[in-house]
């Protein structure tokens, strides 16, 4: 039984071409759908182009498109209802004077009630009693107002009656009173206020009767208050704030850090944040420190603590920048009575809080535009502005233009294809949930920041078409989509590099000014963009000075060949790095160093010394840090396997160490995710084979016959021997020389008179008619041969039909599709010189001798797996993008006891809040233990592998207060991360056994004698186990 189909193809804006419409008769849905793509396909249509298609409601109506033809003028006369499978017709409206218009749609309002206590003050600076009904405008300004530390007065009247927790019951009509009476003490537009007196007032005023509030404001106008130094010396009497414990204020700092108000938290909260104090958290660190240095703050009441520990967790970069925190503390405690020294603090610029001008001007700009989008009206009014997360400026630029292509205007999709594709969704799903949730999930899918603004525009159209819920594959399609963007990026820009060079090939100039001048302008590359070094290779350094690198998503499963439980991303990695591989600003088709850069490695050269005196030592190379004096942690780990194998792997050098896949691969690790920006110059990746590349002989095959089938028919032998045949039947036939005589009389009498020859009187012989017969069929033309190849046919046409064989000839004969690989390649570049074969792309890759460690697909797509897991933890990731983190920094010393030169490079310092953290980055294989034995097995792992004594190393030469390893699983789709920090006695147990290995190394050199592993005869003993098998043998 056949149904009837009908599709809806919606065409995409960006394309500028009409929507379709189809219709047809198949079995069931699934032939339905076949025969739609097969439709597809015949009409040539790009899939891309279009929206999913749609199944809609049969149309009765007469003037149907003919079955299975797409009709692109149907949706100009129709258009789906509102259940969006009703086809009906557009009905052009009709324009009535007499009828009265349609009312606007309402306008949304917002009822103060409803929002949070900043809003709601700054609504009632701006609009006074209007304030608890705002409009969508009216919000927006408000909004921008909270956000806006430029604005002095504003922003400390918000601190000020957000802290007033004792009046929160006549919420929202509390700030409406007080606001007017501050600006009847203060005009809005004149000096500034102390936020101590702004703090005063609101009190003093709510507390006075109604009767009594305008002498309040008489006497606050006439400087009748209480000065500073009254008020702070109330407070030293029994009525004061008690004065609070270090420990008290450590709780509470940390229960501001998470959230929690100190006056309403529980018994958890106060767990919860205990813990925060013990883990040393990095915000909790940072608040704290700032305020255990300002005079008076146990004094100082938890309300307004909690509210400045609130106010500045909004602006991200004071968590780093510890001037900015203190200014910004001071400033909002100037002339609070329990800090009176802060009582004549200048009042800080924007800049003097932390925060430069720019950035509070582009603050302001991005609050603005927040706010100013459709899509993302309904959000502003239920923000919660004290929920913070960590955002990148990358992550920034990420969502603002996946907000731009939400908007509708960007081309990509216009404003009724969004509104549709997010009722798709969910009706309550904002844009600005979508456009933070896909910035969160786009970014560590672009680690090197290659994608443009369109191909983001693009990719939010993408993800939209096919959104699903779950996080993993919505994940998984933003990577393959951003990988498809990313080669087609690679693909433009080999094109157009090649083309480049062929139009450069008659323009080389000998003057050497102008082939600096096209280097320098070579380089000048903007912010985000991709740079082709050739071989499938790019030249991103441009790109990570800006952000740190996030990882990709891996969705194909990857070989596990490099999962051996080796330390393969710390010192040990780096000790054996082939120093070939080491960073060469590369540029353009060639591995070449500029001018430069060759200079400043010919002068890094030159520059390094011979003796590395002790100290702290930025940015040395590999090769020259490993050549240099001093025993590192590896070498004292060599030592503690024997003496005699130090001496022949450091000594004499007899010992070599062999590179291995592993060993590359897990510096390859250890370059992702502490030294992203050495990647390119460090490592070779696999070039991805192009689309429409050979990869095998069955894809020459296939396009050898499409080659051949693509040309014009040769006539073959057949054709040609029956064009000579018919030619030869129109010819004279040669009479016979052969039959008896009165057969040759006949013969004769048939030739033309001038061969009659005979005379009249002569006797008429066989032979003499024979020789008659014989001349004549001499001059008759002689047939064409039927015998022989095609060339010899078309040489025997040649002579009656010069043409045609010419024309034939210029035919192209079709390639031979059999024979090796190379015979096919061969082939194929007679007719393609510029054919992509993959083994020679993978060959010349090989065989590039570019200096840098050559690592597969399948290699950077597995270490880019671990990098994202690594950066997406919510503790490492921080610490390996940590703004004040410092990486591969040397350190040199000398040994107090043996005199001994020793060195270390600690994977990762971090110095924050007075104190000096190292960390080491490990990789281990422990996919199959189970959970609750992890913990023993890490720490069998540190002891096996020395790593105690590194770290021993590590702070005794760095001068580490701390030190913290970062373990991450290596096991395919299960890259789980721990964070272990090293005991005090761990610590010590490592310093010990480095110190009597440095002992036991001074000793060798001093004697000369390296001993071996086993020095003396040694007896072998039965264990306990063999002892009691032994005993019951003996028994039975």
């Amino acid at each position: 039984m056949q149904n009837v189909y009908a599709f809806y193809l919606k065409a995409k804006q960006k394309t500028g071409k009409p929507s379709l419409f189809i219709w047809f008769d198949a079995k069931s849905d699934d032939r339905a759908q076949r025969d739609l793509a097969n439709y597809i396909e015949d009409a040539e249509l790009e899939p891309k182009d279009y929206f999913k298609a749609a199944r809609t409601d049969y149309p009765v109506y007469d003037d149907l498109p003919p079955e299975g033809e797409f009709s692109d003028t149907w949706c100009d006369r129709y258009e789906l209802g509102e259940d969006k499978l009703t086809w009906q017709k557009i009905v052009t409206p009709v324009v009535i004077s007499e009828k009265p218009q349609e009312k606007p749609k309402a306008a949304a309002e917002y009822f103060a009630a409803n929002l949070d206590k900043h809003t709601v003050i700054a609504a009632a600076w701006l609009y006074g009693s209007e304030c608890l009904k705002l409009n969508e405008k009216q919000l927006k300004a408000a909004k921008a107002l909270v956000m806006d530390d430029a604005q002095r007065y504003p922003q400390n009247v918000i601190f000020a009656l957000s802290s007033l927790k004792q009046h929160e019951f006549i919420y929202p009509e509390m700030p409406i009173v007080v606001i007017a009476a501050m600006k009847a003490v203060w005009l809005p537009f004149g000096k500034v206020p102390e936020l101590g007196k702004l703090c005063q007032f609101p009190t003093e005023y709510l507390d006075a009767k109604v009767e009594e509030r305008a002498d309040v404001i008489t006497k606050w106008k006439t400087g009748g208050a209480k000065p500073a130094e009254q008020v702070a010396k109330a407070m030293t009497s029994a009525a004061a704030i008690p004065e609070i414990g270090d420990a008290t204020l450590q709780t509470q700092t940390a229960l501001s850090i998470a959230g929690k108000h100190p006056s309403q938290a529980k018994a958890r909260d106060v767990t919860n944040a205990n813990a925060l104090v013990e883990a040393r958290d990095p915000a909790w660190r940072a608040w704290y420190n700032t305020y255990r240095v300002i005079p008076g703050i146990q004094q100082v009441d938890a309300d307004t603590r909690h509210a400045i520990i609130s106010e500045g967790l909004k602006n991200l970069q004071l968590l780093t920048d510890n001037e900015g925190r203190l200014h910004f503390v001071k400033a909002r405690l100037a002339g609070h009575p329990a800090c009176p020294e802060l009582a004549d603090y200048t009042q800080p610029t924007s800049a003097d809080d932390g925060v430069d001008a720019d950035s509070v001007q582009q603050n302001g700009a991005d609050v603005h535009q927040i706010a100013s989008n459709d899509g993302e009206k309904e959000e502003v009014a239920i923000v919660d502005t004290t929920v913070v997360e960590f955002e990148t400026e990358r992550r920034a630029w990420i969502r603002g233009e996946v907000v731009a292509a939400l908007s509708g205007n960007t081309g990509v999709m216009g404003k009724d294809d969004v509104a549709e594709l997010m009722a798709a969704i969910g009706e309550d799903v904002s844009h600005t949930y979508v456009a933070r949730l896909m910035a969160k999930e786009i970014e560590p899918c672009d680690p090197f920041q290659q994608l443009a603004a369109d191909e983001i525009h693009h990719l939010t159209c993408d993800v939209l078409e096919n959104w699903v819920d779950d996080k993993d594959p919505r994940v998984a399609f933003i990577n393959e989509r951003v990988e498809f963007y990313l080669a087609e990026a690679l693909q433009t820009l080999e094109q157009a590099n090649i083309a480049s060079q062929h139009e450069n090939v008659d323009m080389a100039q000998p003057d050497t000014s102008n082939e600096d001048e096209k280097t320098e302008v070579a380089q000048q590359h903007q912010s985000g963009e991709l740079h082709s070094m050739g071989g499938g290779q790019f030249d991103v350094s441009t790109l990570f000075a800006e952000s740190p690198l996030a990882n990709v998503i891996v969705d194909e499963p990857v070989s596990t060949d490099f999962r051996e439980n080796e330390d393969l991303t710390t010192e040990n990695v780096r000790e054996f790095l082939d120093p070939s591989t080491k960073s060469a600003d590369l540029s353009g088709e060639v591995a070449e160093l500029s001018g430069e850069a060759a200079a400043a490695q010919e002068e890094l050269v030159t520059t390094a010394p011979a003796y590395f005196e002790p100290g702290r030592y930025h940015d040395i190379p590999n090769e020259v840090y490993h050549a240099a004096n001093g025993i590192s942690s590896t070498m004292a780990k060599d030592a503690r396997i024997s003496l005699m194998y130090y001496h022949g792997r450091h000594v004499i050098k007899s010992i070599q160490r062999e590179r291995t896949d592993a060993l590359t691969f897990g510096s390859l690790v250890h370059t992702l995710a502490l030294e992203p920006e050495k990647m390119d110059s460090e490592f070779s990746v696999e070039p991805l084979i192009p689309e429409g590349a050979f990869t095998d002989t069955a894809s020459m095959r296939a396009f050898i016959d499409k080659h051949n089938a693509a040309l014009l028919k040769q006539a073959d032998v057949d054709t040609l021997r029956a064009v000579i045949e018919k030619h030869n039947a129109t010819l004279p036939v040669p009479y016979a020389l052969g039959g008896n005589a009165d057969e040759i009389g006949q013969f004769y009498m048939m030739l033309p008179p001038e061969f009659q020859s005979i005379p009249e009187d002569a006797k008429i012989t066989a032979t003499a008619m024979k020789a008659c017969i014989k001349e004549y069929n001499a001059t008759l033309p002689a047939p064409l041969k039927t015998t022989g190849g095609r060339d010899a046919l078309l040489e025997q046409l040649a002579t009656i039909d010069p043409e045609f064989v010419e024309k034939e000839r210029a035919i192209p004969a079709p390639l031979p599709v059999s024979g090796s690989k190379e015979e096919m390649a061969a082939r194929i570049k007679t007719i393609l010189p510029t054919a992509i074969f993959a083994d020679e792309l993978i060959s010349a890759w090989r065989n590039a001798n570019d200096q840098r460690q050559p690592i597969t697909q399948q290699q950077i797509q597995y270490a880019k797996a671990i990098q994202r897991a690594l950066f997406t933890h919510p503790s490492a990731g921080p610490l390996l993008q940590h703004p004040q983190r410092a990486v591969e920094v040397s350190y040199f010393g000398i040994d107090e006891e043996t005199g001994l030169d020793v060195r270390v490079r600690p994977d990762l310092e971090i110095e924050a809040g007075g104190l000096r953290t190292g960390f080491d980055l490990k990789t281990v294989t422990m996919g199959n233990v189970k959970q609750s034995a992890l913990r023993a097995r890490l720490h069998r792992e540190i002891i096996e592998r020395d790593y105690h004594l590194s770290a021993g190393m590590y702070c005794d030469v760095a001068a580490f207060d701390q030190f913290f390893w970062i373990f991450v699983n290596k096991d395919e789709h299960y890259h789980w991360i721990a964070i272990v920090e090293a005991s005090a006695d761990l610590l010590e147990l490592g310093r010990l056994e480095y110190r009597k290995t440095l002992r036991d190394i001074k000793q060798a050199q001093d004697t000369g004698v390296w001993p071996e592993p086993i020095t003396e005869e040694i007896v072998d003993d039965i264990n306990d186990f063999d002892q009691r098998r032994m005993e019951a043998l003996r028994v039975a």
